[in-house]
């Protein structure tokens, strides 16, 4: 019986080995490999994610105690920049320079190399989360989750002398579960703790949206990138505390335009959605969201169909379709902390800044007003007293003009506690009535301020034309 169980151990084992070569060459097929200088210890294949990076930040260097002393957000800021592309006609379809960031890996790149081991070291800072906001920690770990998946495809972009084609390959060579890479354990380094990518989006996933209290966060489904083509896209700046309601709208919006998201048959009147949707099913189908129809509806998308259909998903890479070199000689790590643009109206006052208003979008939305508003400067502010009353105050400067080009600078300060917010539109509105009344809609999710004033005091000018000041801004949100 021992002998006769020899041959047979040698046929499972020339079969798992023959399953092995032909599952490497379906994977991988003819992709010229990578020029690779294999300086670093581990440029090769590491899905255990276990073999350490070298260090190259010295902290009793002057300069590189000030790249350490940078703010997590204004350094992955700095990493998403260098890092992303804007796909070619895409406006905001953002692909990544996988072989651009190898080569600045394997090449030794100083400033690459301390940008990105600065980050690590923040990421795994155990007191990183010590006595933050659940919108902090939501950003935090939106920001970790990102940037891991980045770094995991460049220490794995070359396997076996090829270059991946999929985040999915990255597995051993006897693993057939094609998404063990999001399931391995311990193998993010967060804070204290080591989880596994999936581990990490449930976290992520179980933190409410404060208009939506103990209900999972739908908009998490399209922030988080898993670095393949229909997966949603990348914002090109860090996911910050003040700005994430904010961020996270933009990006299920922007996401819900593409057409491997969302696409209607008119005609035959079909809707098909990515495999995304169909994956979280179970978090659409909550409560307070409604399921996928009235979820889009707050995002533009007015009309889908009651027959579905899933879209076939691409797991290749979201690379940049022309890979170049990234140059990081001009790059500065260091950067001076930027001003608050509101802060001369803060001073003196209990207000915080909401956004700074700049961007004229329509200077005069009706045409019985003389002057157009070519130049403004508003800020949106709001304080919270002790008895939690909240107080918002629109306050700045403009600049009028008429066609004879005489100018006229206005300064607005306005003010309310009376005031409606829509949270599912996400519209604040109200009335301020003095010398004028004036009618303002703020819209938190296009980060719009609209403001139309008439006037109320009595002139001979307002017998021929109807006195009435409009114009609407385009915001953003401040630290």
């Amino acid at each position: 019986m021992k002998i006769g169980r020899i041959p047979a151990l040698v046929c499972v084992s020339s079969l798992i080995l023959i399953l092995g070569a032909c599952g490497r060459k379906n994977d991988f097929g003819n992709v010229e490999p990578l020029e690779t200088k294999a300086q670093l210890p581990n440029l090769t294949y590491d899905s255990n994610n276990t073999q350490p990076e070298p260090s190259v930040l010295d902290r009793n260097n002057p300069e590189d105690q000030q790249i350490l002393a940078q703010k997590l957000e204004d350094l992955m800021d700095r990493f998403l920049k260098i890092c992303l592309k804007v796909d070619e006609g895409q406006t905001f379809v953002t692909k990544v320079n996988y072989e651009g960031l190898y080569q600045l890996r394997n090449n030794l790149d100083q400033k690459y190399l301390k940008l990105v081991e600065a980050i690590r070291l923040k990421f795994e800072d155990p007191s990183a989360l010590s006595g933050q906001t659940d919108s902090y920690k939501k950003a935090f770990y939106i920001n970790a989750y990102n940037f891991n998946i980045i770094q995991t495809i460049i220490r794995n972009l070359m396997k076996n002398g090829k270059k991946i084609e999929s985040i999915r390959d990255i597995r051993g060579r006897l693993d057939f579960d094609q998404n063990a890479i999001f399931k391995q354990k311990e193998f993010l380094r967060i804070t204290n703790e080591k989880l596994s990518f999936e581990q990490l989006e449930g976290r992520i996933l179980a933190m409410s949206s404060p208009n939506a209290p103990n209900t999972k966060d739908v908009r998490v489904i399209f922030a988080l990138s898993k670095g393949c083509n229909t997966c949603s896209i990348l914002l090109d700046e860090a996911y910050r505390e003040r700005k994430l309601e904010e961020q996270l709208n933009e990006i299920t919006r922007l996401s819900l335009r593409l057409p491997s998201m969302v696409t209607n048959d008119h005609v035959n009147k079909v809707t098909s959605l990515n495999q995304l949707f169909k994956w979280n099913k179970a978090i659409l189908d909550q409560g307070n969201v409604g399921g996928i129809a009235p979820f889009m509806q707050v995002y533009g998308i007015l009309r889908t169909y009651d027959k579905i259909e899933y879209l076939p998903f691409d797991w290749n890479l979201n690379e940049v379709v022309a890979p170049t070199p990234i140059n990081t000689a001009d790059m500065p790590i260091i950067t001076a902390p930027k001003e608050n643009p509101c802060l001369p109206f803060l001073k003196g006052t209990d207000f915080k800044s909401i956004s700074s208003c700049q961007k004229v979008v329509n200077g005069q939305t009706s045409g019985n007003y003389k002057y157009t508003t070519e130049l403004a400067h508003l800020c949106v502010l709001s304080k919270t007293d002790n008895a939690k009353k909240v107080t918002l105050r629109i306050v700045g400067r403009l600049e009028e003009f008429d066609s004879n080009r005489n100018d006229q600078e206005v300064r607005l300060d306005l003010s309310t506690t009376d005031f409606k917010d829509d949270k599912r539109t996400g519209i604040i509105s109200f009335v301020h009535k003095a010398r004028e009344i004036s009618t303002i809609t703020y819209d938190t999710q296009r980060m719009e301020l609209s403001v139309a004033q008439r006037f109320r005091f009595w002139s001979l000018d307002m017998f021929k034309k109807k006195q009435q000041r409009s114009f609407i801004l385009s915001c953003v949100a401040t630290e």
